[in-house]
């Protein structure tokens, strides 16, 4: 009767062990998945100002070549306004087809994606 009770406290304390240590993997995986989103947005939030700093200089340099071309400055830098106010309604307009879903699933390819050994 001892012996057959000293098996079921082995298997009880080896069933412990094994659901703690799928607990921890469990953990580990969603850090490691939660810190690869956080460092492609990271990275990506770096990449950010040039972008903004170049398309600044790019508008600048637009706004002087439509003055040029119309002969009147106003004109020149309205007409490049007119141009990022067509491109935001076009955004806008195709906001969830061009943006959000391609973004979701983009996020959500990332958290699935396959480990090197071939496991979630």
């Amino acid at each position: 009767m001892e012996n057959e009770r000293s098996i079921l406290d082995n298997i009880i304390d080896d069933a412990q062990e094994y659901f703690n240590a799928r607990q921890e993997l469990a953990t580990l995986k969603i850090a490691e998945k939660s810190s690869n989103a956080i460092s492609g947005i990271a990275s990506r939030l770096l990449l950010l100002p040039p972008l903004v700093i170049a398309i600044v200089f790019a508008s600048i340099a637009l706004g002087f070549a439509l003055t040029n071309y119309f002969n009147n400055p106003c004109f020149g830098f309205l007409g490049v306004s007119a141009l990022y106010l067509l491109i935001f309604l076009i955004l806008f307009v195709n906001r969830e087809k061009w943006l959000a879903t391609p973004m979701m699933n983009t996020i959500i390819k990332n958290f699935f994606k396959k480990d090197s050994d071939g496991k979630n």
